[in-house]
């Protein structure tokens, strides 16, 4: 059997659907890092300047890249092919106070989720339990955690109030 050129020898049980879904969702990925990192340099500057909420954002932008280079592996170990796409800027450049910037990071972080499930879907209706075990291990476990915490950190911002109790929660952060 003769295999045509960028035609992959590996590819098993591996649907299409689910290799535009996997490039779709790096793409998404990409755009919340790139999203992530305009936060956090945005709540560093020295007119805004909340240091721990910045290096949260910067620290939720490496794991979205991350995420985003992990499906890149997975596109490859399943002989799925990496088509690139155009990365959208973020819809704005200020982000506001504390809890409007994790109000928008809640969501991101439920906009990717929905996309895992979506792809999730998409695997089990193609049979793809090992695609199921993997999306549901690295990352839909892990994302209801995320959402969680910053469910958490905008009812914190909520109760401290703006001005004064925004510095204090920052100062006390844990980034």
């Amino acid at each position: 059997m003769s295999v045509s050129e960028g035609e992959s020898l590996i590819r098993q049980n591996y649907a299409t659907d689910s290799e535009a879904g996997i490039n779709k969702l790096i793409n998404l990925l990409m755009h919340g890092s790139y999203t992530y990192l305009s936060m956090s340099y945005y709540y560093d500057r020295e007119d805004v300047h909340y240091p721990n909420i910045s290096k949260w954002m910067k620290c939720h932008g490496q794991c979205q890249y991350e995420q985003a280079t992990t499906l890149m592996e997975y596109q490859n170990i399943r002989g799925g092919r990496l088509v690139f796409q155009a990365i959208a800027k973020p819809d704005t450049d200020e982000w506001g106070s504390p809890l409007e910037g994790f109000q928008r990071a809640l969501n991101l972080e439920k906009t990717s989720n929905k996309a895992f499930i979506d792809l999730h879907e998409i695997a089990t209706q193609n049979k793809d339990y090992q695609m199921c075990d993997f999306l549901e291990d690295k990352y839909m476990n892990p994302q209801v955690k995320v959402l969680e915490k910053i469910g958490k950190l905008i009812t914190n911002l909520k109760q401290v109030g703006k001005g004064v109790g925004e510095y204090m929660f920052d100062k006390t952060f844990d980034s």
